[in-house]
């Protein structure tokens, strides 16, 4: 069974949580800037690269761009992005 197939059927997800949560973030960012925004804050917030954000580090990361979110989207949309990250991100 192909990798990408087993893991579908498994629940889990071939791209990356950096991938995911940037995803997430497009609607209300554009691409080029939630991108750099998970990108920007897994620096800050987990001191290493997007690329090795592991599930466990979803929720200092979620954290770290809760500011951000807030001042560009509002408290209440900040909000609900995030709980959707926190729901969707496998």
């Amino acid at each position: 069974m192909p990798s990408s197939l087993s893991h579908i059927l498994l629940g889990m997800s071939t791209v990356s949580i950096a991938e995911q949560v940037a995803d997430h973030l497009t609607t209300w960012l554009g691409k080029h800037n939630a991108k750099n925004a998970v990108k920007m804050f897994s620096m800050r917030a987990l001191n290493r690269p997007c690329e090795t954000i592991q599930i466990e580090d979803l929720p200092m990361l979620l954290e770290a761009l809760r500011p951000m979110l807030r001042t560009l989207v509002g408290e209440e949309s900040a909000e609900l992005v995030l709980t959707d990250i926190k729901k969707k991100v496998i």
